[in-house]
């Protein structure tokens, strides 16, 4: 059982990415000297309709041997990098300055105190604030615990509005805990009656996490 100074650790390790929040998927998508590359959930309910699923085609592996992970993320989608080096990997199925259709966040950020199961009730209390801190964020279902790859988690899925565009859009949003390190896995669907056919490809690319050897 950890101690009150090891949870105190725990959450004031996550509260630096506070300021990240639900909104930095739009700020890194939006970011006009991002450089684009070539392409090298848990679905729930979201009271949309659900059109024909999204053709995604083959997968592409994505490596951050430094975080010691890799998943796979469509192909044909179009990958850029962010300024931010957390960031370490953006994706989207149209062009990522638009920030509208389908794509797919995945940031990296250390934290003061290694987190597993047994913490995820400590580090709860900061995800929900980082989920919280965007306005117009509004939760489809109660937050759970979960597992990707071996990596123990809690899963949110929200709608959110998007100030640019004025729509309303779906996050699936993972946080996954890997020792002193919370991997975020943002799936972006945008305007939400995208997410009934997104959520299928989401669903793949969220279970081809894996760790590295």
């Amino acid at each position: 059982m950890p101690s009150s100074s090891a949870k105190r650790m725990i959450v004031a390790g996550l509260g630096i990415v506070l300021v990240a929040g639900a909104g930095t998927w739009m700020a890194a998508a939006r970011d006009t000297g991002a450089r684009r590359m070539p392409a090298t959930t848990q679905a729930r309910s979201v009271e949309a309709a659900a059109p024909a699923p999204a053709q995604s085609g083959e997968l592409v592996e994505f490596r951050d041997d430094q975080g010691g992970f890799a998943l796979s993320y469509p192909t044909a989608w179009v990958r850029v990098t962010a300024p931010n080096p957390q960031i370490v990997l953006v994706a989207a199925e149209q062009d990522p300055a638009k920030n509208q259709g389908g794509s797919i966040l995945v940031r990296v950020t250390p934290l003061d105190a290694p987190v597993g199961k047994a913490q995820l009730g400590e580090a709860r209390k900061a995800t929900d604030a980082i989920v919280s801190s965007s306005d117009g964020v509004a939760l489809k279902a109660e937050p759970t615990e979960t597992e990707q790859g071996g990596l123990p988690g809690l899963y949110y899925l929200y709608t959110f509005h998007d100030p640019v565009s004025g729509l309303t859009g779906v996050h699936s949003h993972f946080f996954l805990f890997k020792d002193k390190a919370m991997i975020s896995l943002v799936f972006q669907a945008l305007p939400q009656d995208d997410f009934g056919r997104l959520a299928p490809l989401f669903d793949r690319v969220a279970g081809s996490i894996r760790l590295l050897p």
